[in-house]
């Protein structure tokens, strides 16, 4: 019982359901598209040209990019291996992310149908997350 417990609060500790962290929250900028899995949606040049340059935004209430807004997003954080998160889950080497060793992964969550469900933090002004079978690398807007 004891030993279930601990589980029970550790993941509670990793497990957030409130709006975006202030790490997240704001403007971000997608700077450029770093790498595909093995699988896609479309090609690289055509997710290239709908993505780069559009802001990814962060608010209390929703995430959008372009069109694309997660409506009232759950966040669960967690800290990974980045070798073995990005071999096991994509079946790709992260070695063109420029990530460090251990990253933050954050998976969400949507109310609505979204294709925002997947960032990692490099660190506090860069963010990499993954759409339509593409990794893509968002930079903080400056102000």
């Amino acid at each position: 019982m004891r030993y279930l417990l601990r589980i029970i609060f550790v993941l509670l500790c990793i497990t957030t359901h409130a709006s975006a962290s202030p790490t997240l929250k704001g403007h971000w900028y997608v700077k450029s598209l770093l790498d595909a899995a093995p699988i896609s949606d479309m090609p690289k040049e055509e997710a290239r040209r709908l993505i780069v340059g559009k802001k990814l935004i962060f608010s209390k209430s929703s995430i959008s990019l372009g069109s694309d807004v997660c409506k009232n997003p759950k966040f669960t954080e967690t800290r990974e291996n980045t070798f073995d998160l990005f071999h096991q889950g994509y079946h790709t080497d992260p070695i063109n992310l420029r990530l460090p060793e251990k990253v933050i992964a954050i998976y969400i969550k949507c109310k609505n149908d979204s294709e925002i469900d997947n960032l990692y933090l490099s660190n506090k002004g860069r963010i990499i997350f993954y759409w339509h079978g593409f990794f893509f690398e968002a930079v903080r807007a400056k102000r």
